[in-house]
């Protein structure tokens, strides 16, 4: 079974918070979690009121360190040689920010930000792309 969750900045302290989304149709939008009790195991469910601008789907796959792929990251594709004919002028390794194509129903890399491949499991399977940064906790490195 696919893992289907969200990721979102709290409003109350700007901390992340990982698990289902929930749309209350007041135009607030929650991310909801489960911890067990210590001592007992029993679960306990939690919540928290997120900024909608910071919410992201995991995308189902993983960088080449192993972490999470969320919509907003910021890969960067090493590919182990610093002198390749797809990096930059600076010979800077690509990077690319994590979005969703609805007409394509993929994730992908966004090619704004210089990216060779725009499919996102090609980012990562083909070229090693792993997370750098996020567009919500580093948004001045967008401009």
């Amino acid at each position: 079974m696919r893992k289907i969750k969200f990721r979102g900045k709290r409003v109350d302290n700007g901390e992340w918070v990982y698990g289902s989304l929930q749309d209350r149709g007041n135009g607030e939008q929650w991310i909801c979690w489960i911890v067990l009790e210590p001592g007992t195991g029993i679960p306990i469910g939690n919540h928290a009121l997120v900024n909608p601008n910071t919410i992201g789907q995991f995308t189902g796959l993983h960088d080449k360190n192993g972490v999470e792929i969320f919509e907003g990251d910021v890969l960067q594709e090493p590919h182990g040689n610093k002198f390749c004919s797809y990096c930059n002028a600076n010979k800077q390794h690509p990077t690319s920010v994590v979005v969703y194509n609805i007409e394509c129903a993929r994730f992908e890399g966004d090619r704004a930000f210089g990216a060779s491949h725009k499919d996102l499991k090609t980012l990562v399977n083909k070229y090693g792309g792993v997370i750098i940064w996020n567009i919500h906790d580093h948004p001045e490195l967008i401009k």
